[in-house]
C-alpha cells in the first residue's frame, strides 16, 4: 500500500467514526427483508490482473 492508499483508510475510518450512533432500526415484525449481493469479474484484465467491473 502507498502513502495514498492509507490516507483514503484514514478519510474511510474517519468518516465511520462519525456515522457511529447513525441507523436504521426496524421492529422484528415489520416484515422487512434485507438481501445483499455483490458482483465481481475476478481479474478480468489479464495484463494487469485487475477487476475491470463490479458492483455491491
Amino acid at each position: 500500500p502507498t502513502e495514498k492508499h492509507l490516507k483514503e483508510v484514514k478519510r474511510i475510518f474517519h468518516y465511520l467514526w462519525g456515522t457511529v450512533n447513525m441507523g436504521l432500526w426496524y421492529t422484528k415484525d415489520s416484515g422487512f427483508k434485507l438481501t445483499g449481493f455483490s458482483d465481481a469479474d475476478h481479474a478480468g484484465c489479464k495484463d494487469t490482473f485487475k477487476s475491470t467491473s463490479g458492483e455491491a
